[in-house]
C-alpha cells in the first residue's frame, strides 16, 4: 500500500510546513511589534530631550545672571528714588545748631544704612526670585515628562498584548492536515482493514 504511505507522508509534510509557516509569521509579527514600540520610544525620547535642551538653554548661567542683574537694577533704582529721612519733624526750628547738626548726621547715617539694606535686599530678591519667570516652562517640562512616561507605559502594554497575540500561532488547516495524516497512517498500518477495538 504505497499510496497510503505516500499520502500519509505528504499530509504530514503539509501539516508541518503550515505550522512552521504560522510560527515564522508569529515571530515576524513579534519583531515588527518590538521595532514599532522601539521607534515610538525613541521619538518620545527625542521630544523630551529637545524640551530639556530648550529649558536648559533658558537656565544657562549667562541668561540667569543677566535676568538677575536686570531685576536687581530695577529694585536698586526704586531704592535710590526714596529720599533720606529728614529731621525737620523730629526737632524744632529753635533747637541749637549742634543738636540740628547731630540730628542731620544721625539721619544721614540712618538713611545710608536703610539704603544699603535696601540694595542688599534688592540683590537678594533678584537672586531668589529670578526663577519665578521660568515657572511656566518648568511646569510644561514636568507635564511633558509625565505625559511621556504615561505614553511609554501605554505603548509597553499594547506591545505586550500584540506579542502575546502574535505568539498564538495555531493553524487550523495544519492541524486538520495533521489529523488526516494520523488517520491515513493508522489506515496504512492496518493494511487497509478497519482497526479492531481491543477491550
Amino acid at each position: 500500500m504505497p499510496w497510503q504511505l505516500a499520502l500519509y507522508l505528504f499530509l504530514t509534510f503539509l501539516s508541518t510546513q503550515r505550522k512552521q509557516q504560522a510560527h515564522q509569521r508569529g515571530l515576524s509579527q513579534q519583531r515588527n511589534i518590538r521595532a514599532d514600540n522601539e521607534a515610538k520610544r525613541i521619538a518620545l525620547e527625542k521630544e523630551n530631550a529637545a524640551k530639556q535642551k530648550m529649558l536648559l538653554g533658558k537656565f544657562d548661567k549667562g541668561n540667569v545672571t543677566k535676568d538677575s542683574v536686570v531685576q536687581s537694577q530695577r529694585i536698586q533704582n526704586l531704592q535710590k528714588r526714596m529720599g533720606k529721612p529728614t529731621s525737620d519733624k523730629l526737632i524744632s526750628g529753635s533747637s541749637p545748631q549742634i543738636v540740628k547738626n547731630a540730628m542731620e548726621k544721625a539721619m544721614g547715617d540712618v538713611g545710608t544704612n536703610v539704603q544699603q539694606r535696601g540694595l542688599t535686599r534688592a540683590n537678594l530678591d533678584a537672586r531668589t526670585n529670578q526663577f519665578a519667570k521660568y515657572a511656566p516652562e518648568l511646569t510644561d517640562a514636568q507635564a511633558l515628562a509625565q505625559n511621556i512616561a504615561s505614553k511609554l507605559k501605554g505603548n509597553e502594554g499594547v506591545m505586550n498584548i500584540g506579542i502575546s497575540e502574535a505568539a498564538n500561532t495555531y493553524d487550523q488547516g495544519g492541524d486538520i492536515l495533521g489529523q488526516l495524516a494520523q488517520l491515513y497512517g493508522m489506515y496504512a498500518m492496518g493494511q487497509g482493514k478497519d482497526p479492531k477495538i481491543v477491550s
